[in-house]
């Protein structure tokens, strides 16, 4: 028998059959992890809500379940704001897609979980680069070696939301766009999508202005 207790973040949730649901979670100290939990009212797993959660397993290749224990919906779900939707969801599509199960990345966690519960600080524009930063986090912690001495990391970073408003930052966020553009199209074309599609537009439109 397999138990721990973890926070996490929401990546997927779906319906399996007419009592179960099917979620992802991308946690703190065990990494994603998919496993099943009972339908009812008070447990929705909403994508990119924290919550903390009790996993039990028998062990083996079975399935484990998940036990809510709390549920932090955050701002984005009922904002109106279209930017700060989509890169909720696409960070949400991402990281189900790209993150092996049981493997912890704690700094790409701390990142994440740093967005998600600042969400309303950041403006329309300022969530959009924030994104930018996020991939180039995301391809430096999976090894595709695009770590940029003079872009400073999260943990390194005083004030995150003065920098990626810079116009220093305005300028890397070009060569990030360009460099993971190159590296979704030769490793990752089967995670494109509708909302990562719809941040870049908005990227591209947004550093053009500038």
């Amino acid at each position: 028998m397999v138990t721990w207790h973890d926070g996490g973040i929401v990546l997927a949730s779906r319906v399996h059959g007419e009592e179960y649901r099917i979620v992802s979670i991308f946690t703190k100290d065990h990494g994603k992890y998919t496993a099943m939990t009972y339908i009812n009212k008070t447990s929705k797993y909403i994508n990119f809500s924290n919550v903390q959660v009790t996993y039990n397993s028998k062990g083996g290749n079975s399935m484990g379940f998940w036990k809510l224990v709390t549920e932090d919906v955050t701002w984005a779900v009922t904002s109106k704001s279209g930017n700060h939707m989509f890169v909720c969801q696409s960070i949400c599509w991402i990281l189900n897609r790209l993150l092996p199960q049981g493997a912890a990345h704690p700094k790409l966690f701390d990142f994440t979980l740093y967005i998600s519960k600042n969400l309303e600080k950041f403006s329309s524009d300022e969530i959009i680069l924030t994104y930018a930063y996020f991939e180039y986090i995301l391809l430096d912690n999976l090894g595709f070696g695009i770590n940029l001495t003079h872009i400073p990391r999260f943990d390194e970073c005083t004030d995150l939301q003065k920098f990626i408003s810079s116009e220093q930052f305005r300028s890397e966020a070009r060569h990030l766009l360009f460099l993971s553009e190159e590296i979704f199209e030769k490793h990752l074309v089967d995670i494109k999508n509708t909302y990562r599609s719809f941040v870049i537009k908005q990227l591209e439109h947004l550093l053009v202005q500038n």
